[in-house]
């Protein structure tokens, strides 16, 4: 083992995600990696819109449900950098960059799906783009766009059968529906 030398690349909260480790006289390996802490929670981002009672409602729900599964949830709604004055330049640019700082962050991306929220559809194909599992929660009966059921993990119907999924093996719960 002492021949072994690692130079880490990039840590993020405080697991190697790159890292060039030489093997001295036989070469070196590169490459991304996943360490994370022995029975560290899943960390969540939920994405969501909160902008009237229906959503407000639903948010709060997820946070609630999600928490209690023992998942680390980050919710945009409660990080909104209150020391800026809302709408100016600077605090747009602080919460895209918190916003997606945190999507990089988290395991795994849990969206509310009601179609009124673009911000929630961007961060929905951020997610995607960036090899995260996106499970999206959907209450409506309305028919859901073929972006989103072709680039999600799991599709949800109730609060129950997000209670019960397995999110230790991200199990693909397709949706059935009609697409648009």
């Amino acid at each position: 083992m002492k021949d072994l030398k690692m130079e880490t690349a990039e840590i993020k909260n405080g697991s190697i995600v790159h890292a060039k480790i030489e093997n001295i006289g036989a070469g070196t390996l590169t490459g991304r990696f996943t360490s994370t802490k022995p029975n560290a929670p899943q960390k969540v981002y939920l994405a969501s819109g909160w902008f009237n009672e229906e959503q407000e409602r639903r948010v709060a729900k997820a946070e609630k449900v999600l928490r209690g599964l023992g998942l680390d949830v980050f919710s945009p709604r409660e990080h909104q950098a209150p020391e800026l004055e809302y709408g100016s330049v600077e605090w747009r640019q602080v919460t895209f960059d918190n916003d997606i700082d945190h999507i990089d962050w988290a395991d795994f991306l849990f969206a509310i799906y009601d179609e009124e929220d673009a911000g929630t559809m961007m961060e929905i194909g951020y997610a995607y783009a960036t090899g995260k599992p996106v499970l999206v929660y959907h209450e409506g009966h309305d028919i859901v766009n073929l972006m989103i059921t072709d680039s999600l993990t799991a599709y949800f119907k109730d609060w129950a059968t997000v209670s019960a999924y397995d999110y230790s093996r991200m199990k693909h719960l397709p949706y059935t529906g009609s697409v648009i």
